[in-house]
């Protein structure tokens, strides 16, 4: 692993997690129940995660 690929890979976790985030702010700045809206962003976040893993194991 060179210090590309762990460049890389930071960059693609901080982008996760920045969607994550930005998510979660949406919710709250519209006020809505995170009960009907969570299961919707918790789905984007892990698929974004599962096609993370996917890229990252066919380097």
């Amino acid at each position: 692993m060179t210090s590309g690929d762990i460049t890389i890979y930071y960059v693609k976790i901080w982008a996760i997690m920045t969607k994550l985030f930005t998510a979660f702010n949406t919710l709250r700045e519209e006020k809505v129940s995170i009960n009907e809206e969570f299961p919707f962003f918790a789905v984007s976040f892990f698929y974004d995660i599962d096609r993370f893993l996917q890229q990252d194991e066919s380097c």
